[in-house]
């Protein structure tokens, strides 16, 4: 099945990273692609299809509502979604604000969820449609220090799961991605949490954080998500989650069959949490 060649996509995030890649590689296989973000996109034209930029910040209602209503008046019609936007917070729980926590999970959560609510009645309507949303590994981890990241990550997983049984009536299906580490400039956008300096837990904190930017940087090309979401897009049904990026994809089978006690063991390990 083909759900690239001429569909019209919204891709958020497309600027850099992920989203940038998910965008361009769409539109060589002739997709008509709308790339957002809020920093405007540069246009990319490529083979039978072209990334459209346009302003969009999924933290913002009307924003989405927006960039949607753009995509219907050109396109007349949306068939996929991919959510690539997102942001980390890095710092102790303690030291997480509740505003830090909100600021968070508004990008890596409730931000796919807005775009999903606003584009949703006219994939029904259609009676099909795709949405993928780019978790994390770090969704099936309590990362150390990246807690909040992992809270949101962990609720885009359970967002797609309710959403792949909701929409099973209406032609329209739903997946997550989880990457592992990426070599992307997600690691330089990276920010501590306020409270961390002259926090207890801040030489911690920063070890963990300065291990987890080196594997990041270390880690898999972004091209190996964009590889999933083409292999995804030409599947009759969508599996609902599926991990990528080398070791990272054996990452949630272990985290079943593992104690939890092994599994905070490893992790610990390898984030150099004492204890």
């Amino acid at each position: 099945m083909d759900r690239v060649h001429g569909w019209v996509y919204l891709v958020t995030g497309a600027s850099s990273g992920i989203g940038r890649d998910v965008s361009r590689a769409l539109a060589r296989e002739g997709a008509i692609v709308y790339g957002g973000a809020r920093h405007l996109p540069e246009a990319y034209e490529a083979g039978a299809g072209a990334v459209r930029p346009l302003v969009l910040d999924v933290t913002d209602e009307a924003s989405v509502e927006a960039a949607v209503a753009r995509i219907l008046a050109e396109a007349g019609r949306i068939d996929g979604l991919i959510n690539c936007a997102g942001s980390g917070i890095a710092g102790a729980m303690e030291d997480c604000s509740g505003e830090e926590a909100l600021a968070q999970l508004d990008v890596n959560t409730v931000g796919p969820l807005r775009t999903a609510r606003a584009v949703l009645p006219h994939m029904r309507k259609a009676g099909r449609g795709v949405i993928i949303n780019i978790g994390s590994i770090g969704g099936d981890f309590a990362l150390p220090f990246q807690g909040l990241y992992s809270m949101s990550k962990a609720a885009l997983r359970k967002e797609t799961e309710c959403l792949r049984l909701e929409l099973r009536p209406y032609g329209v299906q739903a997946a997550v991605i989880e990457p592992g580490d990426l070599k992307t400039g997600f690691t330089a956008a990276r920010r501590l949490s306020a409270a961390t300096s002259g926090s207890v837990y801040e030489a911690a904190c920063r070890r963990a954080v300065a291990q987890m930017a080196r594997d990041e940087q270390g880690g898999k090309d972004p091209a190996c998500v964009t590889n999933m979401v083409l292999k995804l897009l030409k599947k009759r049904h969508l599996p609902g989650v599926k991990a990528v990026g080398g070791i990272y994809r054996v990452f949630p089978f272990l985290n079943r069959i593992l104690p939890s006690r092994a599994v905070e063991a490893i992790l610990s390990k390898m984030y150099h949490v004492a204890g």
